[in-house]
């Protein structure tokens, strides 16, 4: 039987879940700081704790690790995005801090060195990183469509379809971020 520990919200968490985060968290500080290429998979194991057996069983190679990070980069990304509650929240207002907190997050350092790498390894991943980039695409509109679709309720203004508002927050905001 696998010996658990509370994660942070008091849940118990089995030692290979546990394991996995650590890895991540390393794979994380390590490919930030020196990029796909110069990154070792026995530096993200020192820093981690743990073996290299444990990382190639969990992740397969270092190509795999870094689609984990990848992924779980993208996850953090886009939970981070949305507001805890803006559902009190006139619809330009509430729009307008999915905004703020959209732009204040993709101007954080590390969010920032995430995608310089993301760019600069893409030539290696070409699939990964299309697929990657076109899945946290998908999820930032879901958010905005959730927001947009909750926020008309009775006695407001007329309901526009929540993917022509998801679309007018999404055009500037992406104009922002490529010009």
């Amino acid at each position: 039987m696998a010996d658990e520990e509370d994660d942070k919200e008091g849940r118990p968490q089995d030692r290979g879940q546990a394991r996995r985060e650590a890895f991540l968290a390393a794979a994380r500080e390590v490919f930030l700081r020196r990029g796909y290429r110069a990154a070792s998979v026995n530096e993200v194991v020192r820093i981690a704790g743990g073996s290299l057996a444990t990382l190639y069983q969990q992740f397969g190679n270092k190509e795999g690790l870094f689609h984990a990070f990848v992924l779980d980069q993208h996850a953090r990304f886009t939970a981070d995005m949305a507001p805890e509650s803006v559902d009190h929240l006139e619809l330009e207002d509430g729009l307008r801090a999915i905004g703020v907190r959209y732009l204040s997050n993709l101007l954080k350092p590390d969010t920032l060195a995430f995608y310089r790498l993301v760019v600069s390894e893409g030539m290696q991943f070409p699939e990964d990183a299309r697929r990657d980039v076109e899945r946290g695409g998908r999820r930032r509109a879901q958010a905005r469509q959730r927001f947009s679709a909750g926020a008309w309720r009775p006695g407001r203004r007329k309901r526009p379809p929540s993917r022509h508002a998801a679309r007018a927050l999404a055009q500037p905001l992406s104009y922002a971020r490529h010009h």
